[in-house]
Parts: structure tokens; sequence; C-alpha cells
């Protein structure tokens, strides 16, 4: 759904303010969408935080949405994915304001649990990334702020920022072609990219 304007937000208000009319559903909609601030850099609550790990263009619709399922929400871009508890009912969310979507299909995370959360962990000696963030048991090359190395994988170091929320000391797990960790707010994975 593309977002409106400003001025046919200015032009929805104006109307039902002069004819003293009340704004239909679907505007109304329109306009919490037009006037939602933006998600904060660090995240304030666990659903900012899973929401900011939604795409913001992806031509398939769930990226763009967090899912809840069976207790939890999901908010993933395809490369990275944050989950926390939460007591929204199963469905599909608008990541800024939570509100319900009306897009209904499926989510790859419902079949592929293990894959992106797996239930072993390597750990070992820790090797120190930027920000006090700690790799188990791995050689961590070329960390920069913008990638960063395990295992011939390339991970997006902002991605782990983000994941991490400034916290420090969080310590990341790797397995396989991916990296994942805790937060105050859930947990996260990141994939990795062969170079």
């Amino acid at each position: 759904m593309a977002k409106i304007k400003r001025q046919e937000a200015y032009d929805l208000l104006r109307s039902a303010y002069l004819n003293n009319t009340e704004i239909e559903r679907g505007e109304l909609r329109d306009l919490v969408d037009y006037f939602v601030p933006p998600l904060p850099k660090i995240a304030k609550t666990a659903d900012q935080w899973v929401s900011s790990a939604c795409a913001k263009n992806d031509v398939r619709d769930w990226p763009n949405l967090v899912f809840s399922h069976n207790g939890f929400m999901y908010g993933t871009d395809g490369h990275r994915m944050h989950r926390a508890v939460t007591a929204l009912p199963d469905g599909y969310y608008e990541p800024k304001t939570l509100l319900p979507s009306t897009y209904s299909g499926p989510h790859p995370i419902t079949t592929r649990l293990d894959y992106f959360f797996p239930k072993q962990l390597q750990a070992g000696d820790c090797a120190l990334l930027s920000d006090g963030v700690q790799v188990p048991g791995l050689n961590v090359k070329n960390a920069n702020l913008s990638k960063f190395e395990i295992s011939k994988f390339l991970f997006n170091a902002v991605y782990l920022h983000g994941a991490c929320n400034g916290c420090m000391g969080t310590t990341l797990y790797f397995y396989e072609n991916r990296v994942s960790g805790r937060s105050p707010f859930g947990e996260f994975i990141i994939v990795g990219v062969r170079p």
C-alpha cells in the first residue's frame, strides 16, 4: 500500500472538517499511516525492536510485516530476524503501528523455526567485536562498521548493531552460515553470505 502524500492527508482532514462528515475507515487508516512517527534508531520496546528487522519495500508482502505466531512476534527482511514474546493474536501486523494487516498468506518461519533458531550453538573462547560484542570460539576477521567475517561468511554489521540495540557485552553464536544472540527484548539471527 502506497503512503498518501501530505496534500492528500490535508484534503481528507479539511473536507471532513468543512463538511462536518466522518472519515471513512479506509481513509482513517491512510491518515494513521501518514502521521505515524518513524521507528527509533534505538528501540525502547520489544515491538519496536522486532519491527526494526522488517523490510521496507520488499516485493513480497510478508517481509514488510510483523508476524505473530504461537506467542512470538517475528520481524525479518530475509537476511536477519528478530523474535520476541508477544500477546498479539496470530497474524500479520503493520510494523510501525501494529495494526492488523489484510495480508494472510504463508510465512516461512512457521516451517523453518529450527533453521532460524537452532538448538545447537557453538561456545568457547571469545573474540571481541567493536561495541563489546563477543563471538565465542571463532576467529573474527575484517571487523569494521559495515561488515565482519566469520568462517568465510560476511555479515552485515549494521544488522548486528540494530539487533544488539546498543547493549554492550552481547554474545554471538555461530552455526553453519548464521550468527544468533539475545538482546534485552528477545532473540535475533543474522544470515551470512559468501564473499
